[in-house]
């Protein structure tokens, strides 16, 4: 049986996006490959150029430098550093050859990747070219080859995996809500989190950094051997790690038709198995503590674990219950932000020092992470999405039940008052704490995750009221 055919506004904006096939007929793709081509530049391009410090100069001078660069600069270079930049220009190319490829339908594979790659080159000279203007950004050809080779990655992977994508983000719609939803959920929670562990991506399979890494302190075998400065410090690793496996065991439980036993199993492998890569990551400690942890919270997830019976939903069609639910989560997720983030707690009440730290917190919206590398920016960025995200999953329950006029941006509207006001909070509060960095930038990160957490549990979190098709004891 043939589908129906999409309304002619839908028709109209899938063509605008989509364009021509290769075959000459309309594609359905839902990527917003236009915008998302568009953004996945800007970010780059701004990224590239902060701290923003614009310094005039001849163009001739300039011209003169960008002729005479040498392949390394004099700055510390690593293969973390290039692998940023490849890794970097992945997506740009990804989805420059899905704008042109929906756009360009008239030219054949060859033309169309032909026009991505050049894009993508010259948007790479461009932006390298610029950094003269702002020190102390230096233009390198290293960088510049990594793009290339990024660029020439992610045509390769958009021909590979590109139909596939498409396919998956045109079925998520229905596929997000019920059981898949929390499949999906548990791939995209467990991809993140293996990101950020494996950050900054500096593998190597040689024995000699291996023995480096071991001599260097960097790789303990034996469960809790690793030094921490104060038990106190022992604790908050130790609880934070907890964290962050017990959502995994959770995933498992409502995903799948296992026990409880299989689900603390399946966790530990994970763990295991992510200890063991982490090995490989030259700049990573590899401790096997964590996957005791990781147990730790496996089991004591699968222990609380209470599955409500099918149709148990009146609470839900009330609102008084997951009002009660949400609110209490919000609060106590906004606890453990406060304390991961303000420990050890060290305030000081030096008003000038304070004062200082106010001012430079009102600094360029990302800069702070210029002055790492831009595999441990990412890195920062990931684990600000991680630790917020819980918090806009619990406003779901909150916010949602107080929306009695059906009016759509109203819930949206009080998850970003409620969630800002975390995370401009806990900011303000590492103004006074000397060692920590406060910026706005991480306020604004914090509140996108609460913002994801939010979607995501717009998806999963009626199912999970309503009990599914829960998993055996």
């Amino acid at each position: 049986m043939s589908p129906a055919l999409p309304p002619r506004h839908v028709s109209n904006n899938l063509l605008k996006w989509g364009g021509i096939a290769m075959n000459g007929k309309k594609t359905r793709t839902a990527c917003p490959y236009g915008w998302l081509f568009l953004g996945a530049g800007l970010f780059i391009a701004y990224g590239s150029l902060v701290p923003l410090h614009y310094q005039p100069m001849d163009l001739r001078e300039a011209f003169c430098r960008m002729t005479n660069l040498s392949f390394w600069d004099d700055r510390i270079r690593s293969k973390s550093d290039w692998a940023a930049n490849f890794l970097m220009m992945l997506p740009v190319a990804y989805f420059a050859l899905g704008f042109f490829r929906t756009r360009m339908g008239f030219l054949k594979a060859w033309g169309v990747s032909l026009a991505a790659v050049l894009t993508c080159i010259s948007f790479s000279v461009i932006i390298e070219g610029v950094q003269v203007f702002f020190p102390p950004r230096v233009p390198s050809l290293s960088d510049l080859s990594a793009q290339v080779l990024g660029a020439v990655g992610g045509i390769v992977l958009h021909w590979w995996a590109g139909t596939r994508v498409e396919d998956w983000v045109s079925a998520s719609r229905s596929e997000w809500r019920g059981r898949r939803g929390v499949g999906r959920l548990l791939k995209v929670y467990v991809l993140g989190y293996f990101v950020y562990q494996l950050m900054s991506l500096d593998l190597t399979l040689s024995p000699v950094d291996l023995f480096r890494k071991w001599r260097d302190g960097r790789l303990y075998l034996v469960p809790w051997t690793f030094p921490h400065e104060s038990p106190a410090a022992a604790f908050y690793q130790f609880a934070t790690d907890v964290l962050l496996w017990a959502p995994v065991c959770a995933l498992f439980l409502m995903e799948s038709r296992i026990s409880k036993t299989g689900a603390v199993l399946r966790t530990v492998g994970l763990a295991a198995l992510l200890e063991g890569m982490q090995l490989l990551v030259f700049s990573r400690i590899t401790d096997t503590t964590d996957i005791v942890v990781a147990a730790v919270a496996a089991g004591a997830t699968a222990m609380v674990w209470r599955h409500r019976p099918p149709g148990a939903s009146e609470g839900l069609s009330k609102g008084s219950v997951p009002f009660l639910v949400g609110l209490t989560g919000f609060c106590a997720w906004s606890f453990v932000l406060v304390w991961i983030f303000w420990y050890p707690f060290n305030f000081t009440r030096n008003a000038a020092d304070i004062a200082a730290r106010l001012d430079a917190s009102l600094r360029v919206p990302l800069v702070t992470y210029f002055y790492r590398s831009e595999l441990q920016g990412l890195t920062e960025i990931l684990r600000r999405l991680l630790w917020y995200a819980p918090l806009g999953f619990f406003a779901f329950g909150l916010v949602s039940p107080v929306n009695r006029w059906r009016i759509a941006w109203l819930p949206w509207a009080l998850l970003i008052l409620l969630s800002a006001a975390v995370a401009f909070g806990v900011e303000l509060g590492q103004v006074a704490l000397p060692g920590k960095v406060a910026d706005v930038s991480d306020a604004l990160l914090g509140t996108i995750g609460a913002v994801m957490g939010f979607f995501v549990a717009g998806r999963v979190f009626p199912w999970i009221w309503r009990g599914g098709e829960g998993s055996r004891s």
